[in-house]
């Protein structure tokens, strides 16, 4: 009885955590959508335009992961998804920023999305192997 409970305990522990990194998630990309509205005569940007876009898509991948992780998908499948979705989301920025007064659309930002999503997902997949569970 006691190990039933244990694991009932457990599953729902796990679905909060996963509504949690899920919200995470949403919060993230609204975070990046309100940004991209910003007119571009509103911009002073304390980093380079590639930098901020590494770590900004870099970061919403790492959202993306955790949050399939916390929801039951295997390790390649929240990598892929996480890699994809990022990439699906920065296309869909650009997109937005083609109607944004002073915004431009660019696929070399789109490029430097992919790669921080790619940086941020390859760091996760070694760090899985290096430290044990």
């Amino acid at each position: 009885m006691k190990t039933l409970l244990s694991r009932i305990h457990a599953a729902i522990y796990q679905r909060r955590v996963a509504w949690v990194w899920w919200v995470l998630t949403a919060a993230y990309m609204g975070l990046i959508f309100y940004l991209s509205e910003q007119p571009g005569s509103e911009i002073h940007l304390p980093a380079p335009d590639y930098l901020l876009h590494a770590l900004a898509f870099g970061g919403l991948s790492f959202c993306l992961y955790s949050a399939l992780r916390s929801s039951g998908a295997s390790l390649l499948v929240a990598h892929g998804v996480a890699v994809l979705g990022t990439l699906l989301y920065g296309i869909s920025d650009e997109l937005h920023q083609m109607v944004v007064p002073g915004r431009v659309a660019s696929v070399s930002d789109v490029i430097v999305d992919l790669v921080g999503a790619l940086a941020v997902q390859t760091g996760l997949c070694l760090l899985t192997r290096v430290v044990p569970k």
